[in-house]
Parts: C-alpha cells; structure tokens; sequence
C-alpha cells in the first residue's frame, strides 16, 4: 500500500515538471528574439562559457573571446550541532556526478589569487605548479619568472636586490622596480624578507614536502649520483648503489659539485632556507620548523597529495575544478628500497627533512580533523571526479626518456586541453614580456565597474555606458561596431571601431 502511494506521488511530480518546463519554454520563444543575445550555455567540468551574439543595428557583433564564468562554491563547513550542512556525497551512489551538480551555495569568500608557491625539487612539485599556473592564466596574474631562464626558474642564485632585477616585469609594465607580483611558481629559495620585497602584501605561501627516504631515492636517479660511486658499484643493482651511497654519505658529499651539493642531503629543508650548517643542529632544526608553519599557509604532503589538495581548495575558497590535475613530470621508473637498516641510515642522513616531514605530516592530518566529518565525503567525490574527467578526456599514458606522459584525444574539451597543457611557462612569459597595449587611434576607450562574475545582457539591465556606446555608434556614420572584452582588474573595455576619414 505505501509502495503504491509513493509511486503516485513521484508520478505527479514528474508530471508537474514536465507541464511546467513545456509552459516556461512556451514563454520563452515567444519573446521577440531580437530583444536579446542569444547565449550559448556548454557545462565542461565546473566551467560556464557564455558566447554572446547581439544585434547592433545592422552588424552581428560577437566578443573576441568567450566570456568565462566560473562558478562559485562553498568550502563546506564543519558540521557542528547546529549546523545545517549536509554533505552531498552521503554514499558513494551519488558520487558518479559533473562539478556542476556538486552543492552550489552563497559564500562571502572569493578565490586567493595572490600565492607564492615554493617549489621545492622531487615531490610532486610540477603537478601542482601546473595546477597554481592554470589558476593564473586564467585570472591574468604576475608570476615571478627570471629572464635569462627557459622555464623561469630561480634555483640557487643569491637573493638579491640585483636578482630581483632580473625578473621579467609584471603584466603591462615595462620594468619590475617597485612593482608587486601575484604569484610565484618557480624553484627558488624561501626567504620571507626577500619576497616581501616583490610579492603583494596579502600573498599566501605554500609549498610540498615528501616522505625522506623516496625523495632521496628520487633525487639520486634523477640527478645520477650513481656517477660518485666507484665503477664496480654502478655496475650493480640501484639498490646496491643507494647502499653505498648512503654508507659513505660523508665522502659523496664532499666529491659532489656545483648545486649537486644542495641536493644530496636535506634538500627539502634547504629549500626551505634552512643553510646546511643549521640542518646538523637538531635544536635549530625544531626551531626552524615551528617558524615555517607560522609562515606558510599549508604544506602539502606527497604521499597525500589527493588529501592536501581537499585542504586547499578550502582554504583558497576554489572551486572543485580549479584543483583538477593530471600528475606532471613523472618519473617511469619506480625504484624501490627494501633493506631497513639503509632506510634508517638515510634518515639519519637526512634529519632535518625527516624533522620537517613528521611536524608537517602530524599538522596535515590535524587541519584534516579540523576540516569536520565531511572531508572524507568530499575526498571521495574528489577522486571520483578525477577518475571522471580522466575518462572524458580519453588520458592515456606513454613511457618515453624515462618520464611518464600523458596525452588525449585532439577533439577533447578546453578544459582537458587545460590539464595537459605543456605551454603554460611559455604563455606566462609571453604575456609578461609583450609591451603594454596600445589604444589605436580612432578608437574610444569607456571603462565602467562591474562584477566580474555577472554576464553582460541587453535590455533593461545592460550597463548605461554599454548602452550610451551603443547609441552613439548608431547615430555616428563613421562607426562600424563596437566591441568589448572583460579586464583582470574588473572592468569592461568598450571600444569604438570607425571608418578611416579621408584627409
């Protein structure tokens, strides 16, 4: 009997539905169609692209490039007796869903687009400067990136005011002096009174670390120290290599030259500023730590990588598609350790990374219990959405010179595009090093304030200066159109394309 009631009642719904989205459109094509653009709508992964099509007189006009949307969303907050948050994810039935469908609710917080991520080497690293530098892109940041480098990194050079000269100038300007930058990707040294010098005053300040003992494994393949061991030794098994080089840690470290020296032992703590002399004190280590937490936002951990990103984008106030990736830089060759004697010997080796590891892995794990119940739900619906769109976007891996690559399909989204894209540095530079734009004479430049996230119509709510351009191209004879495109900073660039007067 209930069975039978429940079923009528969801047939009446549906029908309800059916009649009342039947009258709505009913409605909607009987309004004259040249009263308003026509929008073209496409849902791709957490992303609205509204391409506008207006009617100026007797010319089409369309925007030089889709006009991006983003939809806003809500960190989840912490359950608490009161609250009224319920997570979307109760079970994993409803985790096969698009970012769109994800819970959309108001928030008061906007994304952080100010952040100095220090890079540091064999972690993970690339993965999430691919992540931070698609972010960028699409908001129109500053990085900071060194001229005289392919891919802008800094590394180990003094930090200086004359390596501070060096930087390519912010978007639009012509010099770096006294000028403020948004974000930071590249490998540098952290040093908080030298970024202070360039980087605006509200940036954020993150990095990623990694378990010492696969990092250093890491370190010393990618970087072939193999080569400061004796002929018979490399020769041998990667294992038998690792051995020797971490029983003779002291006499590899004085045979290694130029920035090798930084990499062999601690280099996640030197990276982090902390000078080799300082990573054999332990006292100064600890100390050193507790000072970086205070300095950073989060410190992302490897082994967790899926978990830091959940914290993040909370923390960032992002959206769900703004931490999406696909891993970058791997490599194809895992090499493994098994012998727990040498284990415990690179430890030792390496005690300030290991001090650093296990104060930031306690503090990853804290601010996850901090986060509420629901983080395990919204971690689910994270891999769950990165399975997805891996899938949508048709990924497949290929092997070659020793890294693992990913590629897709030529015919997928922008947004897959977007995750594998290998010309985010060049874009960055580009943009950074084309002079600032010129306005062509013969065209009128009206700026107007406008909420970033609200899409331009026509009609009753068009924006007066929109309108007033309008009006004026039309009664103008030596107008032909108008055009107009969305700025970083917020406004709406009009511009008044006219006819050459013969002189």
């Amino acid at each position: 009997m209930l069975s039978t009631i429940i079923f009528r009642l969801k047939h009446m719904f549906l029908t309800i539905l059916v009649v009342s989205s039947a009258y709505i459109l009913s409605m909607i094509a009987s309004v004259p169609r040249s009263n308003f653009p026509d929008i073209y709508v496409a849902e791709a992964r957490g992303h609205i692209y509204l391409r506008l099509v207006a009617q100026i007189g007797n010319t089409t006009f369309s925007p030089t490039n889709t006009t991006q949307i983003r939809l806003q969303e809500t960190p989840p907050i912490a359950l608490s007796n009161t609250s009224q948050y319920q997570p979307l994810l109760a079970s994993t039935e409803s985790t096969n869903k698009s970012v769109i469908e994800y819970r959309q609710q108001t928030t008061a917080c906007s994304g952080i687009s100010n952040i100095a991520f220090i890079k540091t080497h064999k972690t993970g690293s690339s993965t999430l400067r691919s992540i931070i530098n698609r972010y960028g892109l699409a908001r129109n940041t500053s990085f900071v990136y060194l001229k005289e480098s392919k891919n802008g990194h800094i590394r180990y050079s003094r930090l200086s005011n004359s390596l501070r000269k060096k930087f390519l100038p912010p978007i639009g300007g012509t010099s770096n002096i006294g000028r403020r930058y948004n974000m930071s990707t590249v490998h540098i040294r952290f040093s908080r009174e030298f970024f202070d010098t360039f980087m605006t005053p509200e940036t954020k300040y993150i990095t990623i670390i990694r378990e010492p003992v696969e990092h250093w494994l890491s370190v010393i393949s990618y970087f072939n120290f193999k080569r400061y061991a004796p002929e018979d030794v490399r020769k041998k098994s990667f294992e038998d290599i690792a051995a020797y080089l971490a029983i003779n840690a002291e006499t590899v470290q004085k045979k290694t030259r130029g920035s090798n020296i930084n990499f062999f032992r601690n280099n996640q703590a030197f990276d982090l500023g902390l000078s080799h002399e300082n990573c054999r004190d332990p006292s100064k280590v600890e100390n050193y730590v507790k000072y970086l937490e205070g300095q950073f936002e989060l410190v992302l951990i490897n082994e967790y990588f899926d978990e830091s990103l959940v914290l993040l984008r909370r923390a960032f106030c992002w959206s769900w598609s703004d931490v999406l990736y696909i891993s970058r830089n791997v490599q194809s060759r895992t090499h493994s350790l098994k012998n727990e004697t040498i284990r415990g010997l690179i430890r030792q080796n390496s005690m300030a990374d290991q001090t650093l590891y296990d104060y930031f892995n306690k503090t990853l794990w804290r601010k996850i219990s901090e986060y509420g119940p629901e983080f395990q739900s919204d971690l689910t619906y994270f891999r769950n959405l990165l399975e997805q769109v891996k899938d949508d976007c048709n990924v497949h891996v290929v092997k070659k010179l020793g890294k693992v690559f990913y590629q897709l399909n030529k015919d997928r989204s922008t947004l897959c595009r977007e995750l594998l894209a290998n010309d985010q540095i060049n874009r960055i530079m580009h943009r950074q090093k084309s002079p600032p734009k010129k306005i062509a004479p013969g065209k009128t430049l009206v700026q107007l304030p406008i909420d970033r996230n609200e899409p331009i119509v026509s009609g009753p709510r068009e924006p007066r200066a929109i309108r007033d351009a309008r009006v004026a191209c039309d009664n103008d004879p030596t107008c032909k159109k108008i055009d107009f495109s969305l700025q970083p900073d917020g406004r709406i660039k009009i511009i008044t394309y006219r006819t050459r007067r013969n002189l």
